[in-house]
């Protein structure tokens, strides 16, 4: 017959199963009724504890240990309600501490000299609990410092996680050109960053620099030299007013070193730091002459003129 062996001997046995019967053959061997899988399914939680369960009895067969051997897995409480997934994600959160929101782009805040600007930076849910946290910062010749570490920040940096820890912002105050960069907040969970981009604006006066502005005030009476940045929330680092005397240029603000011009000048930048005009009251004909205000490396030139000085004389 066709197929017949000319030597040697057929293997005999069962035929191969189908990938069913080995399913339904595995799921009895960890005590588990195929018939009951659709009932078990219906509950997430049932679900995963069968399946563990089934797992520890298969396992515990295939070792050969006795029913009274077997590690027995404690019953699901079926009164409990079941942990909902948002639930699952929040209590991740509180337990790996503090997670930042996830950006994914570069915060862009301007500030000006003089004043204060404040950068985010807070943990993506409100009630995470902030293990280790810092702020870095890249540029004016330095690369990712932390700023808590930088005597340049020394008396000028605050938190804002007084009343909420979560909250950790960074504010600078007296802010400086050299503050202008790139900021980072980081907190144990470094694979998220909060990043920051800083611009400073300096003061850019602006009067012209390259001409003597004239001005004229009166006898007896108050005149304004005119000075100001391009954006009045500057305030400058330094400025100077100077006034020449005898062929010499002497600091009459914030340093009144000619006796005349004391408790006479001021400026006018009560509400705008960036003005910096010059109020003088009570002019006199000595008053009259050349005067500069200077801001940095920028230097804007009047010539006061004192009209009726002469009436006034005759009067007295």
């Amino acid at each position: 017959m066709y197929g017949e062996l000319t030597s040697g001997t057929r293997p005999t046995g069962r035929p191969a199963l189908w990938y069913k019967d080995i399913c339904k053959r595995d799921l009895k061997a960890g005590s588990l009724n195929p018939t009951d899988l659709e009932a078990a399914t219906a509950n997430h939680c049932h679900r995963q504890k069968d399946r563990f369960a089934g797992m520890i009895v298969f396992i515990h067969k295939q070792q050969g240990y006795t029913d009274e051997q077997r590690v027995h897995t404690p019953q699901l409480n079926t009164d409990t309600p079941p942990v909902t997934h948002s639930e699952q994600r929040q209590a991740s959160r509180l337990s790996f501490g503090c997670i930042l929101p996830d950006e994914q782009q570069t915060t862009r805040i301007t500030g000006y000299t003089g004043g204060s600007v404040v950068l985010p930076c807070s943990c993506a849910h409100p009630q995470s609990t902030v293990n280790t946290f810092t702020w870095l910062f890249y540029g004016n010749g330095k690369q990712w410092i932390p700023v808590f570490e930088d005597e340049e920040y020394s008396g000028r940096r605050v938190l804002f996680n007084e009343s909420s820890p979560q909250n950790l912002s960074l504010l600078i105050s007296e802010l400086r050109q050299e503050d202008q960069g790139f900021y980072e907040c980081k907190t144990e969970h470094d694979k998220i960053t909060i990043t920051i981009r800083l611009t400073v604006k300096g003061c850019n006066l602006v009067q012209n620099t390259e001409v003597t502005i004239a001005v004229t005030g009166y006898a007896g009476e108050s005149v304004v030299l005119p000075c100001s940045c391009s954006e009045l929330l500057t305030k400058p680092e330094q400025i100077q007013w100077m006034y020449i005397v005898e062929k010499a240029y002497k600091e009459i603000y914030p340093n009144e070193k000619i006796e005349r011009h004391k408790n006479r000048v001021k400026l006018l930048n009560q509400t705008s730091p960036g003005n910096l005009s010059l109020y003088i009251s009570a002019l006199t004909a000595e008053d009259e002459g050349d005067y500069y205000c200077s801001v940095s490396s920028q230097k804007v030139s009047y010539r006061l003129y004192v009209e009726g000085s002469f009436v006034l004389l005759m009067l007295l």
